[in-house]
Formats: C-alpha cells, structure tokens, sequence
C-alpha cells in the first residue's frame, strides 16, 4: 500500500504543490514523469488541490493511474475523483492511500453498471 501526502513547499518561484509517497516507510517525491501521464495531462504546470482546475485535474489523473496503473480509470473519473476529493481537501494538506483510491475507482465503476444496466 501506498500512502500519497500532499503539502506545500517554498521554492525560488514560490509557493508550489509537493505529492510525496510512502511505500513501506521510504518517502519519495510524487511526479509526473512517464510519458503516459504527460501525454493524458497536456500542459501540465504542477499539482494542486483545494479548487477544480487544471492542478487539481492534473493529481487526480496522477493519482488514479498511479494506484490503479489503469489508464482507462485515470482518463475516465478524474474529473469525479476531482470533485469527490480533491476539491474538498484542505489547502494545508492530505492524506490518502492507494487502498482507498482502488476503493473509490471500483465504487465508481459500479455506479457506472447500475446506470448501464
């Protein structure tokens, strides 16, 4: 299990988003940087949280796609994943888990059954 934190950090062109991951207690900076994901986040300046927007978007696909490695998932409910977490969190930080990002992803696919059905 993974556990994603996001916070704030100073840096010389101010205040940017910092996504760090921990995986059996060793802590490594969250980044987008496989071609896929750059490929599914077109113009892509940075995380963020706290608001509907193109950082927002941008984490959400990171996320989803890191936790499920399903691109189809990531491309399809971010913007739920968006409007569901997201845009909720405090500006000062989160915290959540792969566990509970597969968690939410199979929800979602089952709502999309229900309404298929």
């Amino acid at each position: 299990m993974t556990t994603y934190c996001g916070s704030w950090m100073d840096s010389p062109s101010g205040l940017v988003a910092c996504v760090n991951c921990f995986e059996d207690q060793v802590c490594e900076l969250f980044e987008l940087t496989s071609d896929r994901v750059k490929e599914m986040c077109p113009g892509y300046e940075g995380f963020g949280w706290g608001y509907v927007g193109q950082g927002s978007h941008a984490l959400a696909i990171a996320l989803l796609l890191d936790a499920t490695n399903d691109p189809y998932i990531a491309l399809n409910h971010y913007r739920a994943f968006t409007l569901g977490f997201l845009f909720a969190v405090p500006l000062d930080g989160f915290r959540i888990t792969s566990d509970e990002i597969r968690q939410w992803a199979a929800e979602q696919a089952s709502k999309v059954k229900e309404v298929a059905v």
